[in-house]
């Protein structure tokens, strides 16, 4: 590249650098910092070394906030993946009509505030005047406590989750699956049926995206707080069985003011989804194969 242009890309990229070193890596450092101190308002800011570390292994609010993690991501996660990805099959069939329209019904919750998206399955889920109990009453069946038994409150989470991302991963793959070239499905027809057209071409063509995929909801399973916090009165209406570790993080950061174990906690969120990755990544033999 000449000189004359990567001095214009330096002096194009200038302002976002500098908006990412002052809103980000000074950010990130600090609350580095942070984490070995005992910062917390009206008090003398002191370095505390690793005690704040410390306290975060004996804290089982802790612990039970990775528990429900690990919960949503061994169970909604492989739901909510697999679905989205039978919904990008049948919507990139040519069999398929109005494809636009079921396209747009499914990313409408992506594009929806996420606390408000929340609140409109509040009502959905209430113990007397809930639209799912009166649907059940009616056709003479029990309601139930949604919100209030533990199980059932996981179970409630996982459907809004499901019911707001499902519809940003089926992009994401109807993307992937536009991209495969069409005569190989027409060289398949002519040997194997659907679903092995599906397992030898369809699948391996869109490993890399389903990776991205799962990465990213690694990451979204530990940074859950919206849903739980907004359903389940901070986590804790059912017995805190949706007490997350962010919920944690934000109670003892923002509620009880202790900044300096908060940042502890965070950081610890974020090696956990780095170990997490890299551990993911690695069973998948993506390193040894150096893809």
């Amino acid at each position: 590249m000449p000189k004359n242009e990567t001095k214009n890309l330096l002096f194009f990229l200038l302002p976002y650098l500098i908006l990412f070193l002052l809103l980000f890596a000074f950010a990130l450092s600090y609350s580095l910092i942070l984490s070995f101190t005992n910062m917390s308002p009206g008090r003398p800011l002191e370095f505390t070394g690793a005690t704040n570390y410390a306290r975060l292994f004996g804290d089982p609010l802790v612990w039970n906030g990775f528990k429900v993690v690990s919960t949503v991501l061994f169970i909604q996660v492989p739901i909510m993946t697999g679905l989205a990805l039978i919904l990008a099959i049948l919507l990139s069939s040519p069999l398929i009509r109005g494809k636009t329209i079921f396209r747009t019904i499914f990313i409408i919750p992506v594009m929806t505030s996420l606390v408000a998206a929340t609140l409109m399955w509040y009502p959905m889920f209430g113990e007397n005047y809930g639209v799912i109990n009166l649907v059940l009453t009616g056709i003479g069946l029990p309601g139930f406590k949604w919100l209030l038994d533990p199980t059932l409150a996981l179970v409630s989470i996982f459907t809004v989750i499901t019911w707001r991302w499902t519809g940003y991963n089926m992009i994401m793959f109807l993307a992937g699956l536009q991209a495969i070239p069409r005569e190989l499905y027409d060289a398949a027809a002519l040997d194997a049926g659907r679903l092995q057209t599906v397992r030898h071409i369809t699948l391996p063509l869109l490993k890399p995206i389903i990776i991205f995929s799962v990465v990213f909801s690694i990451i979204g399973s530990l940074q859950l707080f919206a849903e739980p916090y907004v359903l389940t009165g901070q986590g804790t209406s059912a017995g805190f069985a949706t007490y997350t570790v962010a919920i944690r993080l934000y109670n003892i950061g923002f509620i009880q003011g202790q900044f300096g174990y908060a940042s502890a906690i965070g950081w610890f969120m974020a090696l956990v989804a780095v170990c997490g990755t890299f551990f993911f990544l690695k069973r998948l033999g993506f390193f040894a194969r150096g893809e």
